[in-house]
């Protein structure tokens, strides 16, 4: 025999086993990437489902039903994995089950009756696993609820041994327990389904060795191909039966993001955010309020509080102070000039020089306007178009103006302030920022509140003087009566409607 063809079956094995190695190599780089495109794909949709959210439907929506979708989001990295051990493990039932069927009719039929018998009594069982898996997702946005309460309220917690005991006591502890109780069934409950499925195929054999020969006359060959069968589809069932506590899950997942989704899809509510700023914006010659309405509904859908209708103009350059008592329409009054919320009847827009109008539904509306408010947020990371070094002329300028600029420290890394401030500070900082923005509107919601007397005195008496010498449109929100001199036009807020408006020059004047 020729040393070749010696050789063959060593070469033969060899090339299978390479051959093996390889395509298990790229099957499983495959899944990976699968596992993770499934995964970061969905994460990607919810984030874009949210940049084009309006605020209106996120603040309906709440944080926790976000931080619950991305958490179901990371269930959708086990589909690719199940699926195919699903289809494995499935695959070889079937062939085995018409092996059974081909070595004896009557013997397949009976062992597929009690797998079907077993398989109804499994998902009947797993129904409830299924509920108690919803009920524990409930549990979990709930429970983010609180752990938002006690990171945002510390301090207001500690100062209130009540607040403290009921919040752990009366929701924390209640929540966690309850939580327990229920994963603890479930995993129980797929336990007992894994056990029951398990012992009751060494029934089926048992059935098989003393029961089929005596009633159906089973030969020797045909209960020897019978046993070695049953043996060999134990492996590949209990792989079904221990996916299936991981099907659910993802069952429950995808229906609830599905859930989430349709929150986020109302048409109305959809919000395109434009991929860049308006290149050109010349300032606006005015801000008007045409009959604008807008309306708060309880759950039922009554109406729990109404705003307008509001008819009112903002000039260009001029300094207007709005006023009013606790639950006026103060707020709601910026959330509409900021685009934020859309007017239920009636229509807020910019009026340009050349004549033409821009809504504030329209993607460009904002790029007019900077806001401040009431508790503004400070971004961990720079997301503005302009980076801060110890080189920014007007970076230093401001930080002077606000007198910042013995106490502010920059990093480098990220091109702006640290912010490890007091709240007021924290106010000033926000301030200089929306001014390095360059918009000719802005907009504060109680900006003085956090200040001291002596820097309060200083804003309404030369800085906001300085923005309208400067072209800028302000609008603030403002309780402070004493200085109220200094703006063009007070308007106060009564009941969801404005009670009056004041011209200060002809106060001044008369």
């Amino acid at each position: 025999m020729p040393p070749i063809l010696a050789k063959a079956p060593a070469v033969v094995y060899a090339g299978i086993l390479f051959v093996s190695i390889m395509s298990s190599n790229l099957f499983q780089r495959y899944i990976i990437r699968l596992t993770n495109d499934l995964r970061f794909e969905m994460e990607l949709k919810i984030l874009a489902k949210l940049k084009s959210s309006s605020y209106e439907r996120f603040e309906k929506l709440g944080n926790e039903k976000v931080f619950t979708a991305m958490g179901d989001a990371r269930e959708l990295a086990d589909v690719p994995e199940v699926l195919m051990n699903t289809f494995n493990a499935v695959v070889i039932v079937v062939c085995c089950l018409g092996y059974l069927f081909w070595t004896s009719l009557i013997g397949g039929s009976m062992i597929l009756l009690i797998m079907a018998v077993l398989l109804v009594v499994y998902l009947y069982r797993n129904k409830q696993a299924e509920r108690d898996i919803n009920a524990l997702r409930d549990l979990q946005d709930k429970y983010f609820i609180y752990l938002n309460d006690l990171l945002h309220g510390y301090k207001e917690l500690r100062m209130s041994a009540g607040k403290t005991n009921k919040l752990f006591d009366n929701h924390f502890f209640p929540n966690r327990r309850e939580g327990k109780k229920l994963a603890t069934g479930i995993a129980i409950r797929y336990m007992s389904n894994e056990l029951t499925g398990k012992y009751s195929w060494y029934i089926v054999l048992g059935v098989v060795i003393f029961g089929l020969p005596t009633l159906i006359g089973f030969r020797n060959v045909q209960l020897l191909a019978f046993i070695s069968t049953i043996l060999y589809l134990i492996g590949p069932v209990a792989v079904l039966v221990t996916l299936v506590p991981t099907i659910t899950r993802v069952k429950v997942a995808v229906s609830r993001l599905n859930r989430f989704e349709q929150q986020m899809n109302t048409e109305l509510d959809k919000e395109e955010v434009p991929a860049t700023p308006a290149t050109t914006i010349h300032p606006a010659e005015r801000i008007r309020f045409e009959d604008v309405r807008y309306n708060y509904t309880d759950e039922d859908g009554n109406t729990a509080f109404s705003l307008g209708p509001l008819n009112l103009d903002i000039e260009k350059g001029k300094l207007m102070f709005v006023t009013g008592g606790n639950g006026s329409g103060k707020s709601t009054f910026v959330n509409l000039i900021t685009g934020l919320y859309k007017p239920e009847s009636g229509r807020v827009f910019l009026c340009m020089a050349d004549g033409s109008e821009i809504s504030s539904e329209e993607p460009h509306y904002r790029d007019h306007l900077s806001v401040i408010f009431t508790i503004p947020y400070l971004f961990n990371e720079n997301y503005y178009d302009f980076t801060i070094d110890e080189k920014h002329a007007p970076f230093k300028h401001l930080s002077e103006i606000m007198q910042l600029d013995s106490v502010l420290r920059l990093d480098a890394k990220k091109g702006m302030a640290d912010k490890n401030l007091s709240k007021g500070q924290q106010k000033r900082l926000a301030m200089i920022y929306s001014l390095l923005e360059a918009k000719s509107i802005l907009i504060l919601d109680e900006w003085a509140a956090e200040q001291d007397p002596e820097f309060r005195s200083y804003f309404y008496r030369k800085f906001l003087p300085g923005l309208i010498k400067d072209g800028k449109t302000v609008v603030a929100i403002t309780h402070d009566d004493a200085y109220f001199k200094y703006a063009d036009t007070v308007v106060k807020f009564d009941y969801g409607n404005i009670s009056s408006t004041t011209e200060i020059d002809l106060v001044l004047n008369n």
